[in-house]
C-alpha cells in the first residue's frame, strides 16, 4: 500500500465533488461544441463521464481489497510474518487499484464517442478519438488525485 501525507477532509471533499461534477460537465460542454444542437449527445457525455467516476471508484474499492487479501495470503503461504506496521497518525494508506480510473475513462470515452458519432452528424472517426482522449485525461486526473491522497479511498460504514 502507498502511504501519503494525510489531507484535510475539506480538500478531499472538494476533490470528490470536483471529480464527480467537473469531468461530466466538461464532457457535456465538449459535446455542445462538437455536436452542436444535440441534447442527447450532451446527456450521453455527461452520464458516460459520471460513470467513469463511479465505476472507477467501485473497481478501486474491489481491487484494493482483493490485492490486500491476496498479499496476506501470499505472505502466509511463504511462512512469513504479516507486517502489522501502520502509517503515522499524520499519514494515510492508499490501497492499490486506483489505476482503474484511466482504463475506465478510455473504455467509457470510446463508448460515448461511438454513440455521439452515430447519433450526430459528427463522424465516428473524429468522435471516438476525441472522447477517448478526453476520457483518458479525466481518468488520469482522477488517478493523480487518488495517487496523492486527495481522492479518499471509499470506506463503507
Amino acid at each position: 500500500m502507498r502511504v501519503v501525507k494525510g489531507r484535510s477532509p475539506w480538500v478531499q471533499a472538494a476533490t470528490v465533488m470536483g471529480g464527480l461534477f467537473l469531468g461530466p460537465l466538461s464532457a457535456s460542454r465538449l459535446s455542445a461544441e462538437l455536436a452542436a444542437g444535440s441534447a442527447f449527445a450532451e446527456i450521453v457525455s455527461f452520464l458516460g463521464f459520471a460513470l467513469v467516476f463511479f465505476v472507477g471508484t467501485v473497481l478501486w474499492m474491489g481491487l484494493g481489497v482483493a490485492s490486500v487479501v491476496l498479499r496476506g495470503l501470499w505472505e502466509l503461504a511463504r511462512h512469513r510474518r504479516l507486517r502489522r506496521e501502520g502509517p503515522e497518525p499524520s499519514q494515510i494508506s492508499i490501497p492499490p487499484g486506483y489505476r482503474s480510473y484511466p482504463v475506465v475513462g478510455v473504455v467509457f470515452g470510446i463508448a460515448v464517442g461511438f454513440v455521439v458519432g452515430v447519433v450526430t452528424p459528427l463522424r465516428i472517426s473524429v468522435a471516438v478519438p476525441v472522447w477517448s482522449l478526453s476520457g483518458l485525461a479525466y481518468g488520469l486526473l482522477l488517478w493523480g488525485a487518488a495517487h496523492h491522497g486527495y481522492l479518499p479511498f471509499p470506506e463503507p460504514d
